[in-house]
């Protein structure tokens, strides 16, 4: 399965390099990927952003595919939340956490990388 099909289908994705992410994106769940690098260096290397062209363009949209792995990402800056999902969960954190990168962080531990190695 391609990793890609975890984006939604309706919408026309572009894809960026990370440089191109940070460079364009300030917003809302941004230092998830420098916890993620830090954190689970593998899963991070095999993240590919996107980005939509049409509907919520400003929003970062990358995906892992790595060992077992396959989940998406979605960072909002207007809505300010970070959309979590595979084929079968998907969860929004924001701000009503008091740090909602590692709230997500403990997320993709528990529910995408159950039988991956960092």
């Amino acid at each position: 399965m391609k990793p890609e099909s975890l984006l939604p289908e309706n919408y026309d994705f572009q894809q960026e390099t990370y440089e191109a992410v940070c460079s364009r994106y300030a917003g809302f769940g941004l230092n998830l990927f420098a916890t993620l690098k830090e954190s689970m260096p593998s899963a991070f290397n095999s993240l590919l952003f996107y980005r939509a062209s049409v509907h919520q363009e400003f929003d970062v949209y990358p995906v892992c595919h790595w060992a077992q792995t396959n989940f998406a990402i979605q960072l909002d800056p207007f809505c300010e939340v970070i959309v979590l999902w595979d084929h079968s969960t998907q969860i929004e954190i924001g701000t009503w956490e008091s740090n909602p990168s590692v709230a997500a962080m403990e997320f993709i531990r528990l529910n995408f990388m159950n039988s991956a190695r960092t």
